[in-house]
């Protein structure tokens, strides 16, 4: 099933915990503004493992966050946009919240100058 996204979400607070397993992650509250429920509250687990922290370091940088984990503060924290997926977990529904548009950098590396004036050359 496709994401739902839901702008004008709001940070309510942040807690530097861990998961069952322990795994470190930030859980963060948000205030999400919907159509038919009114505004309700869900949680965006941030994950701090070796593979996770790019893209949760990412997503609390866009927060504003101030880099204490033991006393966060976050200075971007309205106007949010999160998204929302359904997925299956042993068998049972679950949503899975998540701050829109992150998850990974668009990095690349130029190409060949004479290449890109062949191909411009081409084009015309």
């Amino acid at each position: 099933m496709a994401a739902q996204y839901f702008k004008g979400c709001s940070l309510i607070e942040a807690v530097f915990t861990a998961s069952i397993k322990g795994t470190p992650c930030m859980a963060t509250l948000f205030n999400v503004p919907t159509p038919d429920e009114g505004e309700i509250k869900r949680t965006v687990y941030l994950y701090l493992s070796d593979g996770a922290i790019k893209y949760s370091e990412e997503k609390l940088e866009k927060l504003g966050f101030n880099g204490d984990y033991a006393n966060p503060k976050f200075s971007s924290a309205e106007d949010v946009e999160l998204s929302l997926k359904h997925e299956d977990y042993e068998g049972k529904p679950q949503e899975r919240w998540d701050i829109a548009g992150q998850g990974g950098t668009f990095e690349h590396k130029a190409g060949p100058a004479d290449l890109a004036r062949q191909l411009s050359a081409r084009w015309r």
